[in-house]
């Protein structure tokens, strides 16, 4: 019984060493100042920033109308042919792009044969 005594006491003694050794461990950790101190500085990052202008790319599809209207006129007859790029909706073009193109051969052949036919009209007109 003696003996069941003493490691109950030893045993008591070493939990309650124990314990006073975590309390002082912790309490050496912070204060409640320092606590509160923590609680009150607000930690803000801070980064330096210059201002600038952006381009924002903006890519837009639809339909246009235009305010205007522009009928297009051949004083000589041909078919159109297309440009730099096919002539359809839908299809863009840039300033200085070549929107159509005018087969004038049948016209020059047309030209040609008229002038054939002044140059018989009018050939013993050449030889006064």
């Amino acid at each position: 019984m003696n003996s069941k005594l003493i490691r109950n006491i030893v045993v008591a003694l070493a939990i309650l060493a124990i314990g006073i050794f975590v309390k002082g461990k912790l309490s050496a950790m912070s204060t409640k100042e320092e606590i509160r101190d923590d609680r009150i500085k607000p930690r803000v990052k801070v980064i330096e920033v210059a201002n600038d202008t952006i381009a924002l790319p903006i890519t837009i599809y639809g339909k246009l109308n235009a305010t205007e209207r522009v009928d297009l006129l051949a004083e000589v007859s041909g078919t159109f042919l297309d440009g730099d790029a096919p002539f359809l909706e839908g299809v863009a073009f840039r300033k200085g792009q070549i929107m159509l193109q005018l087969d004038n051969a049948e016209a020059q052949a047309n030209v040609m044969g008229l002038k054939v036919v002044l140059s018989i009209v009018y050939w013993p007109f050449y030889l006064i």
